[in-house]
């Protein structure tokens, strides 16, 4: 009996050493341990967030209130995803085929003092992402005026569960 017990414990120890870190819950708020803040966000006065996440996509938030921008904020269609493995992030790869995607050049305009919303759908590249902690990052700009303008990665992280 005393064998059965030692072994069950012995099972129940190794299982639990190889757990991850727990995935945190999160409300579209930055989850803690896992941004990394940049000097553009205070700079700015912008912070991004994420709402209705799905495993095909989400709505990225972009909040902007105070800070100092010399210009016109705005992001284009560009996104990068990530996803947090191993104790750091890493870029979630694409799904193979044989069609190219091509980012637009388009520009979208950033609200000052208040919200705009996008929506990405990465099925048609990364297909449906499983379980985990991630990360979008989007590209913003302050434009003063051609070929005048600053540039910063801002990020979102979101959990999949």
């Amino acid at each position: 009996m005393k064998k059965l017990a030692a072994m069950l414990m012995a099972i129940f120890l190794l299982c639990s050493c190889g757990a991850g870190k727990e995935i945190p819950a999160t409300d579209g708020e930055a989850i803690e341990g896992y941004h990394e803040e940049n000097e553009f966000e205070e700079k700015w006065g912008l912070a991004l967030s994420v709402k209705d996440v799905t495993p095909k996509g989400l709505t990225v938030v972009f909040n902007q209130s105070g800070g100092a921008p010399t210009g016109s904020l705005d992001t284009g269609s560009y996104y990068s995803l990530e996803r947090w493995e191993n104790g750091e992030w890493a870029e979630v790869k694409k799904e193979p085929g044989d069609a190219e995607f091509m980012w637009t050049l388009t520009a979208w305009l950033i609200f000052m003092e208040g919200t705009t919303e996008m929506e990405t759908n990465w099925e048609l590249l990364y297909g449906e992402l499983p379980a985990g902690i991630y990360r979008i990052g989007k590209e913003v700009s302050d434009f003063r005026g051609t070929g005048d303008y600053d540039k910063a990665m801002f990020y979102a992280e979101f959990v999949l569960e």
